[in-house]
């Protein structure tokens, strides 16, 4: 009896174990969002999933939405937070949020002395944009939408939108990027200008791989929801 007892109490907490990991209420859960992403909605959803899940290892990283998605296809990572619509084969995105994109321009600009601005006001004017390959969906669905008569007139790349910040307040050309981020980064000399009519608004996706059959991924995914 006196060995039984120790025993007979780690089978039933092995069973519970068992059972925690099968509901995905224990595990391991590995995340990544675009840097561009990573606004407090998001992370404040992983922090509570975290609070309310102690039992569940979440570790969690940031980087373009190509290289999470490649870290995706990889195994690398169970779900990931990305701009744009994702179309991938083996991939199961979902919308989870939309961002309202907005100009951002030199203070001194001309355009900044109007309250709004119309994709044609951007027409033929010098643009700073990040690398298409950082994060092609989300690009190619600005470019189509900012400007549909022809390809922009990009003056300068830069890899983050700390960096393209930086490179409109030196006078290199306007960008578009989503208002948050914008209200967020702008120093007083950038100045930030909604759209008139119909302001573009981008994705931002929960995206995972279909096959994907790690139960706490299946629980953050309701969650998410």
């Amino acid at each position: 009896l006196t060995g039984a007892e120790p025993l007979l109490a780690a089978a039933d907490e092995l069973g519970e174990r068992v059972r925690a990991v099968a509901d995905g209420t224990c595990g391991r859960l590995s995340l990544a969002y675009s840097r561009s992403g990573a606004d407090d909605h998001l992370t404040d959803v992983i922090r509570r999933f975290k609070k309310d899940h102690e039992d569940v290892q979440v570790s969690v990283t940031t980087g373009m939405s190509s290289w999470c998605l490649r870290l995706l296809r990889d195994g690398d990572l169970d779900a990931a937070f990305v701009r744009g619509i994702v179309r991938e084969p083996g991939i199961t995105a979902t919308v989870v949020a939309e961002e309202e994109a907005a100009v951002i321009l030199p203070a001194g600009h001309p355009l900044a002395a109007r309250d709004r601005l119309t994709r044609r006001d951007l027409r033929d004017l010098p643009v700073v944009l990040w690398p298409r390959e950082a994060g092609p969906s989300l690009y190619e669905e600005l470019v189509t939408d900012i400007w549909p008569d022809g390809a922009p007139h990009v003056a300068a790349e830069e890899p983050d939108f700390e960096q393209v910040v930086a490179s409109v307040s030196e006078g290199t050309g306007l960008s578009v990027m989503d208002l948050g981020r914008a209200r967020k980064l702008c120093p007083p000399e950038v100045t930030i200008r909604r759209f008139a009519d119909a302001p573009p608004r981008y994705a931002v996706s929960f995206a995972h791989r279909t096959d994907d059959a790690n139960p706490v991924l299946a629980r953050f995914a309701s969650y998410v929801r």
